[in-house]
């Protein structure tokens, strides 16, 4: 039955999620996106006369070239990610899917240690939010990280274990 099958697929995701979950690259996955969430958060829990009056007075000066960069990269690299990741959950291929989205780890701690996402002119933040919003939603459509707790010295010692 369609219930039964339903089932099934979840008890297969919980297998992989378990097995995966030892994996420093599944681990910072699951750290990038409890970033991302917490940004999404934060850009809604700013007061919209807060964030005008900020807008008022804000300079926003020449656009920083190499954050235009990332931020291009991680576009197109969440773009490509999205095809791959839709066509991979039609399949049912939960694991792959998983290892597209940690094939975002770099660029994505690339954009979050280069790249001011509350950047005070507001199109760019805009832009910048947007996409993290749109990396979190796609890495929920394939598994709800939310629902998954690393201690944080295993986490740590996970992912001290990741290539630089």
């Amino acid at each position: 039955s369609e219930k039964t099958e339903r089932y099934v697929r979840l008890a297969e995701k919980a297998l992989v999620l378990q097995r995966l979950r030892e994996h420093p690259e599944f681990a910072a996955l699951v750290e990038i996106h409890k970033r991302c969430r917490n940004i999404s958060e934060q850009a809604d829990g700013v007061a919209d006369a807060k964030m005008a009056a900020a807008d008022k007075n804000a300079d926003s000066g020449p656009p920083d070239a190499k954050e235009g960069a990332i931020v291009e990269e991680l576009t197109a690299q969440v773009l490509q990610v999205e095809r791959e990741v839709g066509t991979l959950m039609k399949q049912d291929d939960f694991e792959e899917a998983l290892a597209r989205l940690v094939r975002l780890r770099t660029t994505l701690t690339r954009f979050f240690d280069h790249v001011l996402v509350m950047h005070p002119d507001p199109t760019q933040r805009q832009v910048r939010v947007g996409l993290v919003r749109r990396t979190a939603v796609m890495i929920e459509e394939v598994a709800d990280l939310r629902q998954i707790s690393i201690a944080r010295d295993e986490l740590a010692r996970l992912l001290a274990r990741l290539p630089v």
